[in-house]
């Protein structure tokens, strides 16, 4: 639903919200993410909607945004029993014990217990966005207040000791964990998402033939994991740079670098996380044949630990209404690592759309 008073517009509904100046940006926090298949997912697909209040209000060079969400929903993102579980067996065991996830936690009763915000007002999230333009920039200063789009869980007290007693250690216990062992701390988990903070800003303009794009955020309170399994708060810092420019033969090219620093957060890194985490994201487009044919490849490389996603794709528009794309995503690294983990599930695609 829209109402618009003159210059402000309501939207009351489902939505999806696009914060930040860039495809890749660290400001885009309101919608939670659809990480069914983790990241191979085209863009379009990788958020969801959910239901919010919104009000927009046009100033002479720029606008005011404010966003209130009343329910919480979480990013659906597989625990286990999927090849996209975060929880499986290459990253569990590439601490090198051979665990067999599934085995052990999918024993015909639910492992854990998942403690959403109770629906109510006071629960809702609150998100607001001032933004103007200048003669050859745009600026953005953003807050957001609500709930961890990616919750934690926090083990049973009593499973933690118990790994802590073990004479080999907590994770080289939890690495060779029998199901037997696993159901008698069941439940062995209870998610619950707290609430946090984002406050951050965003530029992007234009120097000479470049296009270019800076974000900075800090996020607190942040929970992360201990060597002990047990999840402390921690206040992370990240930000964005990116430069676009059109290049010669029809070609389009983005390159993003995007970094995060946890404070308090141990040197060696654990879980597939690290003190200073930073990527680098690269697009390549081109535009043929009236656009006929719009090729493409999208590169993710983590530069800490040497993983990558490769996505070529190939858009072909065979009438108005239907298009037909051919395309890929390849993952590698090393177990231990957030592509990686997945290096086994990369995969071809074909996809005819029809729209009408």
């Amino acid at each position: 639903m829209r109402h618009r008073t003159g210059d402000f517009d309501l939207f009351v509904g489902k939505q999806k919200v696009n914060w930040g100046v860039g495809d890749v940006s660290v400001l885009d926090a309101i919608n939670p993410r659809n990480m069914e298949e983790f990241v191979a997912r085209e863009d379009e697909f990788a958020k969801l909607p959910v239901l919010m209040v919104r009000g927009v209000y046009l100033l002479d060079n720029g606008s005011m945004e404010f966003i209130y969400q009343p329910f919480y929903e979480p990013t659906n993102m597989p625990l286990f029993g999927s090849d996209w579980a975060m929880i499986n067996n290459e990253a569990v065991g590439a601490y090198r014990g051979e665990i067999d996830v599934d085995a052990v936690f999918l024993q015909g009763a639910k492992p854990g217990i998942e403690a959403f915000p109770e629906a109510n007002a006071v629960n809702g999230a609150l998100a607001g966005r001032w933004n103007t333009s200048g003669d050859s920039f745009d600026y953005q200063v953003q807050i957001v207040n609500g709930w961890e789009l990616f919750p934690l869980f926090e083990f049973n007290p009593d499973f933690v000791r118990y790994l802590e007693a073990q004479p080999e250690g907590a994770r080289r216990t939890l690495e060779s964990l029998s199901p037997q062992e696993a159901l008698a701390y069941a439940p062995l988990y209870e998610s619950r998402p707290i609430r946090q903070t984002m406050v951050g800003g965003g530029m992007s303009g234009f120097l000479g033939d470049w296009t270019l794009r800076a974000e900075a955020a800090s996020i607190h309170p942040q929970e992360l994991y201990t060597t002990d399994f047990k999840l402390t708060e921690h206040t992370i810092a990240t930000g964005s740079f990116g430069l676009d420019r059109f290049l010669p033969w029809s070609l389009y090219a983005n390159v993003t670098y995007l970094a995060a620093w946890i404070s308090g957060y141990p040197d060696e890194g654990l879980f597939l996380v690290d003190p200073y985490n930073h990527f680098v994201v690269g697009l390549l487009r081109g535009g043929y044949f009236d656009d006929l044919l719009t090729p493409e490849l999208r590169v993710v490389y983590n530069i800490g630990r040497g993983d990558s996603m490769v996505n070529p794709r190939i858009p072909i528009r065979l009438a108005d209404a239907v298009q037909l794309t051919l395309g890929a995503y390849l993952l590698s690294g090393e177990a231990e690592t957030i592509f990686g983990q997945f290096s086994d599930n990369g995969f071809g695609y074909a996809q005819l759309r029809y729209a009408y």
